[in-house]
């Protein structure tokens, strides 16, 4: 895989809790963000539940401009994203299934408002596990267990967040070892860091294309000791 981010839900996990933290990880800024989530992974019998959950919550979502009370989330920031969305969206249609469709603006005059869209099933080869989409785009996939789960997140060649829902001493532990990811988070939403505030891990593919931020982090951290 080498689209955005993953989170692994287990079977022992708050699924309330874990399905509010996906939909602000993939939703949040539009989806336009390096950390966003792209895929959650969802283990075992709590596949349909979770699923359930965030189609439920992600249909109230309602995008429109910042300065409304009424939005959720913002516009996209310009035509060509609205594009890349829809193309991205339309790619996945043959590989996923489609259980939120993406809303589009009828006209230009509108502005780049776009709704989030679900896609369930989806598979590593699908589409939206393979291409990076700067949008509210999130699929939804199967693993049989635990160790399953952190196989698959693992297998992103950006490998730049991972977040991790779960109550299991065992689970937790094995993340924390196996995950091979810039940065890991326990029982928290993986987007929204912010550089020089806290250490900003990476991974893989990530090694190259952030590495201006661990060097601007660690510029502020020398002038701070200085």
């Amino acid at each position: 895989m080498s689209g955005k981010n993953s989170i692994i839900v287990d079977d022992d996990a708050d699924l309330d809790e874990a399905a509010q933290a996906t939909m602000a990880s993939a939703f949040g800024f539009s989806g336009q963000n390096c950390t966003a989530c792209s895929h959650v992974i969802v283990v075992g019998s709590v596949y349909a539940a979770l699923l359930e959950k965030l189609i439920d919550a992600s249909s109230a979502i309602r995008p429109g401009p910042a300065d409304s009370p009424a939005t959720t989330v913002g516009p996209l920031i310009n035509a060509k994203a609205v594009a890349s969305a829809k193309s991205v969206v339309d790619s996945c249609m043959g590989d996923a299934k489609c259980v939120l469709p993406m809303k589009f603006p009828q006209h230009p005059d509108e502005g780049f408002f776009v709704s989030p869209a679900i896609f369930a099933d989806v598979t590593a080869d699908a589409a939206i596990a393979r291409e990076e989409c700067m949008a509210p785009v999130l699929g939804v996939m199967r693993a049989g267990s635990f160790d399953e789960a952190v196989a698959i997140a693992n297998r992103s060649t950006n490998a730049h967040w991972v977040g991790v829902y779960s109550r299991s001493p065992r689970n937790i532990e094995f993340a924390k070892r196996r995950l091979r990811s810039g940065n890991v988070q326990i029982n928290r939403k993986i987007t929204l860091s912010r550089v020089g505030r806290r250490p900003v891990g990476v991974f893989g593919r990530s090694e190259k294309r952030d590495s201006w931020k661990l060097e601007i982090y660690q510029s502020q951290m020398a002038e701070q000791q200085g």
